[in-house]
């Protein structure tokens, strides 16, 4: 029943870079089965796709403020046709029980995702994944520059569904934080127009959004 409309609703997209991390994303095929697993092998393809996640932070993502580094596989039962994402706990298999963990982790994971495992089933293994996040932006997301308007006695006709109305209009701008409105009404900006149905209540909070409670 309630709506939030951001102040950057109408630059969402920039708004989003801006909030984003930045992350690279490193893949690497090496077929194994559980039943043969190869940690060696395995372990030199992990090394390798964290090294260019380290290079990857080193580089683009010099500046951030701090830096995420996650691993997964793709792994399906034997002769499955589909695989599933599975994050991995750590980042080298030291030991036979590391692999346990991996086989566990599956059997839960494909439970979850479709209420059904297969405990005596072999695994395989078909790509491993590294991804690295780096966040840029230490603070949250600023607001939008707005024009100083006050807000000031105007009406406009609306066509509303019970006939034509002369409806209120306000400057999202001069609207203050806190101060409630009732529709039908017009909130405009200088980048869009907000229509308020009748009987819907709003304001504008602190972070200069516009909240709507229907």
């Amino acid at each position: 029943g309630r709506l939030v409309i951001p102040s950057v609703g109408a630059t969402l997209s920039a708004a989003g870079a801006m909030m984003s991390n930045l992350v690279g994303d490193y893949r690497a095929m090496l077929f194994q089965a559980t039943d043969s697993f190869d940690r060696d092998a395995v372990n030199s393809t992990l090394a390798k796709l964290s090294e260019r996640c380290a290079a990857f932070a080193e580089g683009p993502g010099r500046n951030s403020t701090s830096t995420e580094v996650r691993l997964s596989v793709e792994a399906r039962y034997r002769d499955q046709a589909w695989e599933i994402d599975l994050p991995l706990r750590g980042a080298l298999f030291q030991s036979a029980s590391d692999v346990d963990d991996l086989i566990e982790d599956f059997h839960n994971e494909h439970l979850r995702c479709f209420a059904v495992n297969d405990p005596g089933s072999v695994i395989e293994i078909l790509g491993w994944r590294a991804s690295v996040a780096c966040q840029l932006a230490a603070e949250p997301v600023g607001r939008l520059h707005e024009a100083g308007e006050e807000e000031r006695s105007e009406t406009r006709p609306v066509c509303l569904p019970e006939g034509k109305k002369e409806v209120p209009v306000h400057r999202m701008a001069g609207l203050r934080s806190g101060v409630c409105f009732e529709g039908p009404a017009i909130v405009e900006s200088a980048l869009t127009t907000i229509m308020i149905d009748t009987g819907a209540r709003f304001k504008r909070d602190q972070a200069g959004s516009l909240i709507v409670d229907l």
